[in-house]
Formats: structure tokens, C-alpha cells, sequence
């Protein structure tokens, strides 16, 4: 089983912690991974803006949500496919990133400059 079908399933078990251990897990054997790095950003945003989940963890979520986003930007800045997937996924709650809505906006923007020929 790959990686990806791992965290799927932790996913629809909604076993957010040992899918968080496993997505860190997956990044530490993995650190240039663009697929790695959006699923642990797309996991933690999605857990925060939609799921329910323990409370007394929601300092703890927003602290890696912010870290796995600063240690991806920093990796993948100049990639336009995490700018175009990112810069969807801050829309939804760009505050947990520790950005403003505009720089959503230009991660696409720089996203569409990079890869102009992509129609998405």
C-alpha cells in the first residue's frame, strides 16, 4: 500500500492524529516531496475548517499548520503546481497559514506566470 492510500484510510476513519504522525512520518523519509507536503497542508487545513476534532488540540493544529506551510513555501515557492494548490487550499482559511486572502491570490497568479500553458 502506497503512502497515499495509507492516509486515505486514516482519513476516512477520521483518525486525524496517526494521520498527522504519519503524514510527518512520510515528510521526514520524504522532505522533497511537493505530494507529501500538500497532503499534510490539505490534512491539517481541512481538519481545522471541517472536521471535528478535540479542542483542547486546536493550538497544537494550527501550530503545525503554519509550520508545514512555511517549511512547503520555502521548497516550493517557484513550483507552479504547489502555488495553483495551495493557493486554493489558503482560500479556505489563509489566517491558519499566516497569510493574507491577496497573497492567496498571488501564489495563483505566480502559478499562471510559471506555467502559462496549463489551463487550470
Amino acid at each position: 500500500m502506497n503512502w497515499q492510500e495509507k492516509l486515505k484510510q486514516f482519513e476516512k476513519n477520521k483518525s486525524w492524529d496517526l494521520a498527522i504522525e504519519f503524514m510527518q512520518k512520510v515528510i521526514t523519509e520524504n522532505p522533497n516531496s511537493l505530494d507529501a507536503y500538500l497532503s499534510m497542508n490539505y490534512l491539517l487545513m481541512n481538519l481545522l475548517v471541517e472536521e471535528n476534532y478535540d479542542q483542547a488540540k486546536q493550538t497544537y493544529y494550527e501550530k503545525l499548520t503554519k509550520k508545514y506551510f512555511d517549511e512547503s513555501y520555502g521548497k516550493f515557492s517557484n513550483n507552479a503546481e504547489y502555488l495553483f494548490y495551495m493557493g486554493i487550499v489558503a482560500h479556505m482559511s489563509e489566517w491558519y497559514f499566516g497569510i493574507e486572502i491577496e497573497e492567496a491570490k498571488q501564489m495563483l497568479k505566480k502559478a499562471a506566470l510559471l506555467d502559462s500553458s496549463n489551463i487550470l
